[in-house]
């Protein structure tokens, strides 16, 4: 018999895929992995501990810190990584530092901004758009801590991934998550179930979990001892061109236009973070809390997939945004369609399978989330198709267009589950989500196969 190490060879062979790379999906994969047992360890504790209609307001309220660390990195995180990675391979140390400090502080700024308006939109999301009471609000406003938390959390993260320092990185991320899962194990043993005890328990870990892993990270990183103020890195000291930079360095400077492609992405990415929110919110709009808690117990079964295919996207962000020449940026799109031909083959028989566990992990009150988890499993698989070939694109300056097929996929989404799920429940939201991928995976592949094929061979203008 052929062993696991031989069968992975031979797949990486088939597809093509560097040795280093490969290693690299794999090391990254760990953490994902980690996330998979932390995310079911998650939603199995507290369902078991204060049931359905308590797990949908706990994920009812989630959203919002989730909604707010999306929002607050509207693009940063991977302008700053793809920068970063280029900075880091001219070894300008300088210029690595500034503009990793540059995508920090203005994560951290908009995040206090959106937190404070948080703060006071608190009463109106609980009381008027998913009818709850004002103890919920207060909660509600509590659990905002965690956004500003993931922000500290993300810059060991940002450093070691524009370093391509997987494995190191990797060791972070788990440690967070199991920290996560330490203070839920917590709860169960001491049987202190409450929402109340649960989002306590979340900010307090949320917090050691960012603030742990601070150190390993250079100060300068985050914060120069020369900057005065807090608004200094968004200035753009350090990402112009000055006279004690190498020419390497000086050119990339010049050329990158770190702001309009950053700005660009925020566009985009504020717009797909509304789409990602789009499921919970609208249901709570239309359902009680308790089909909320069976949705959101089936899209636990989705983890596998996300998690796969956020390691894919980690590894390939750094080598995208390194790629020099047309004939690199073709050979590697060729190569991500067929890894990702095969991963979609792979979703698909999981989406067939897996979701039949639903009511025997988390009991028969959740039986109806096994059709939910079949449905919004396909809707991963179809990512693996879309995601990849859409990072590549990213090379072909497509970001520019990005947006408007981001705008067309929130229409879609949100058009589907208002007139769906009035009608048929959570299922309209997870149809809905699958006409998401299916919007991407057309205009999306139009526009990158219509870009590589314009451009002519040899070394990008960029």
């Amino acid at each position: 018999m052929i062993g696991w190490k031989g069968r992975a060879k031979g797949f990486r062979h088939i597809v093509k895929i560097p040795r280093r790379a490969f290693l690299d999906v794999m090391v990254s994969g760990i953490p994902q992995v980690i996330s998979l047992f932390t995310g079911f360890m998650t939603t199995y504790l507290i369902a078991r501990g204060i049931g359905p209609a308590g797990l949908g307001d706990y994920s009812l309220m989630m959203t919002v810190p989730m909604l707010i660390s999306q929002l607050s990195d509207m693009g940063i995180g991977q302008t700053s990584i793809r920068f970063a990675s280029r900075a880091a391979s001219l070894q300008d140390e300088s210029l690595l530092h500034s503009i990793l400090r540059w995508g920090f502080t203005t994560r951290l700024l908009a995040t206090l901004v959106l937190a404070i308006a948080g703060f006071f939109l608190s009463p109106i999301l609980s009381t008027k758009l998913w009818h709850s009471s004002m103890s919920f609000a207060n909660l509600l406003r509590l659990a905002l801590l965690i956004s500003v938390f993931a922000t500290f959390a993300s810059a060991p993260i940002a450093y070691f991934q524009s370093l391509r320092r997987f494995a190191t990185n990797s060791v972070i991320v788990v440690l967070q998550k199991l920290i996560s899962l330490v203070g839920l194990i917590f709860l169960a043993l001491c049987h202190c179930w409450s929402l109340l005890s649960v989002v306590v328990v979340s900010v307090v870990t949320s917090a050691v979990g960012a603030l742990a892993f601070l150190a390993k990270v250079p100060k300068a990183a985050f914060w120069d001892h020369q900057q005065r103020n807090l608004w200094s890195p968004l200035s753009g000291k350090g990402l112009s061109p000055t006279s004690d930079m190498a020419e390497p360095a000086k050119n990339f400077v010049q050329s990158g236009n770190i702001r309009e492609f950053a700005g660009l992405m925020t566009l985009s990415s504020v717009i797909v973070t509304l789409i990602m929110q789009a499921d919970l919110w609208l249901m709570g709009l239309f359902l009680p809390k308790g089909d909320i808690g069976v949705y959101s117990a089936a899209v636990r079964f989705t983890l596998p997939l996300t998690i796969l295919l956020s390691s894919i996207q980690t590894v390939l962000w750094p080598r995208v945004s390194a790629i020099t020449s047309n004939l690199q940026a073709r050979a590697l799109l060729r190569r991500v369609f067929v890894f990702g031909l095969g991963l979609c083959c792979f979703g698909f028989v999981y989406s067939l399978t897996a979701p039949s566990l639903v009511p025997i992990i988390f009991g028969s009150e959740f039986s109806r989330g096994e059709s939910l988890g079949r449905v919004l499993c396909f809707r991963y698989s179809l990512s693996f198709l879309v995601n990849p070939v859409h990072m590549v694109g990213y090379y072909f300056e497509l970001v520019k267009f990005y947006w408007l097929v981001n705008l067309l996929q929130l229409s879609v989404v949100v058009l589907m589950i208002l007139l769906l799920v009035p009608a048929i429940g959570a299922m309209g939201a997870a149809l809905a989500l699958v006409a998401n991928e299916l919007v991407g995976l057309f205009l999306f592949y139009g526009l990158v196969m219509w870009k590589a094929l314009k451009m002519p061979d040899g070394r990008s203008s960029n």
